[in-house]
């Protein structure tokens, strides 16, 4: 017996197409290995998509994947995340396990974890599904145990939750079970949720957390970056887990030191971070340092991006947050986002930069601001298009 344990796809977390893209293609990446080595089973310990109903596309290209897996008789197995449950309606989960792409394994006895029983596989899998602030932990502490495995059966224990000695040192303290709170008497336990590889031992059975197999926000691709590493694992019938590292982009850090400087030397600086970039990269740009002068709008940001991109980077993000402006300006800009927003609103319509909206108006910034990006539009031109279109109906000047 051969399995495979992936969780954590996040499956259309990120806004830029080419990084939605880049997620998909570790999926397809680690189901091509499931297949070539053909392993008998996916497990899939939640999170596969980013939300209970993704866009279209990306459930679509998802099910074309899940479909090779099944395809070549390989059956996948799954528990809800914390961000693909919804308590409200029926997820893309559901659809998907009608379709027979996938088989949800939660099961209960009374207020006993019962296990799906796979007589072919000769496997007994119990799950617990994730849910979002705690609520898993409350439900996995309210059960009244596991029913016993059968002798001669292989048992698998499948959770998206946390365990506090698999925890990285920034996460640890976050709220987790420990070890000595998981059920014993199983051959292998297949966790999700944490998006750091790492494992451990019940009584000689793997404790295995695979982490995301690409990431989900920029922590994740700064870790990446930083040397996490990204995959999943590949457990053999003697139970020992291997680790397959999922390579699809590299992502590299380059910090546009600014300390002393005008704000208009940004993109000259950026540039020169990324004069020997590998080809296909995904960059993270650091703004670092105490500004000399200028404004935000001349670190010309829209053009850094398009540039890098035409040099050959598959996605570009920025990140401002250790770049302090002169006190002036940052007096100007004191608050929230929100505030900070809703100030500069209520400035530009008072000096009548803003225009009133008619219904008409209102609803052609609704289509404007929903409009979806082209297959072949570059992530930079399609936010240059938006924000070109938005502020043609707010009658507000591109300054």
């Amino acid at each position: 017996m051969k399995f495979a344990h992936i969780t954590d796809v996040h499956l259309g977390a990120f806004g830029e197409k080419e990084l939605r893209d880049a997620s998909l293609a570790a999926f397809e990446s680690a189901v091509k290995t499931c297949v070539s080595e053909k392993v008998d089973f996916i497990l899939i310990t939640g999170d596969l998509f980013h939300n209970p109903v993704p866009d279209m596309r990306t459930a679509k290209e998802t099910a074309g994947i899940l479909k090779k897996a099944v395809d070549a008789g390989i059956k996948v197995f799954m528990v809800y995340g914390s961000h693909d449950y919804s308590p409200q309606s029926a997820s893309m989960i559901d659809i998907m396990e009608k379709a027979g792409l996938i088989t949800k394994v939660q099961r209960f006895n009374g207020r006993k974890l019962a296990p799906l029983v796979d007589k072919d596989l000769n496997v007994l899998l119990y799950g617990i599904d994730g849910r979002k602030n705690g609520l898993d932990q409350e439900i996995w502490r309210s059960i009244e145990g596991t029913v016993e495995p059968e002798k001669g059966t292989t048992a698998i224990m499948m959770m998206h939750l946390a365990v506090k000695e698999l925890l990285p040192s920034d996460l640890s303290n976050i709220d987790a079970l420990s070890l000595s709170e998981l059920p014993k008497g199983m051959n292998y336990y297949a966790l999700g949720h944490v998006h750091y590889p790492a494992t451990a031992n019940i009584n000689n059975a793997p404790v295995v957390q695979p982490g995301a197999l690409f990431g989900s926000d920029y922590r994740d691709l700064e870790n990446t970056a930083k040397g996490v590493r990204r995959g999943f694992y590949i457990v053999d019938d003697k139970m020992e887990p291997e680790f397959r590292e999922v390579k699809v982009s590299p992502v590299l850090i380059k910090k546009v030191k600014l300390d002393g400087k005008q704000a208009s030397l940004g993109y000259e600086e950026a540039m020169k971070a990324v004069k020997n970039m590998e080809k296909g990269s995904i960059i993270l740009l650091h703004f670092e340092g105490k500004l000399a002068g200028g404004k935000p709008s001349e670190l010309q940001l829209h053009r850094i991006k398009k540039e890098i991109i035409e040099k050959g980077a598959s996605a570009v993000i920025t990140n401002e947050t250790k770049l302090e402006y002169p006190e002036a300006l940052k007096a100007k800009f004191n608050g929230t986002v929100e505030e900070i927003e809703r100030k500069s609103l209520e400035k530009s319509i008072a000096e009548g930069k803003v225009k009133a909206l008619t219904v008409d108006q209102s609803l052609e910034l609704l289509n404007a601001l929903s409009s979806q990006k082209e297959d072949n539009e570059k992530a930079i031109d399609y936010e240059e298009r938006i924000t070109g279109s938005a502020m043609h109906i707010l009658g507000v000047d591109d300054e």
